[in-house]
């Protein structure tokens, strides 16, 4: 109810030609912003040829900003039904900004994800 439905999510790799995928949606190469709902869940892909693809699922944490619906309703409607069944408001992505590069001979796998 007061910090919206979806998550603004950063999305870079090194390798300005491979491709991005959100939920396995195009969303662009290199580097993209992308919008993604709260109460799905979703995953980042990224591929580029000559390489396997990297994937990482988008963890989600408690928004205590939901909590404020305490002072509207005592949080019956406002947090129950609004935020957590409706809308999923309230939870948000663990990380918003994610490096991520496609597993190339010449990239280190343990080193292929992060988050912050």
């Amino acid at each position: 109810m007061f910090s919206g439905t979806t998550d603004t999510l950063t999305i870079r790799t090194s390798n300005p030609e491979a491709e991005i995928f959100v939920n396995d949606a195009l969303r662009g190469h290199g580097s993209v912003v992308a919008e993604v709902d709260k109460k799905d869940s979703s995953v980042i892909r990224v591929e580029a040829e000559g390489c396997k693809p990297s994937q990482v699922a988008v963890a989600k944490k408690f928004d205590p900003v939901s909590l404020l619906g305490i002072l509207i309703d005592f949080g019956i409607i406002s947090i129950l039904i609004v935020d957590y069944a409706a809308t999923g408001s309230v939870n948000k992505a663990k990380h918003t900004n994610y490096v991520i590069e496609p597993i190339c001979p010449d990239v280190d796998p343990v080193t292929a994800i992060q988050s912050y």
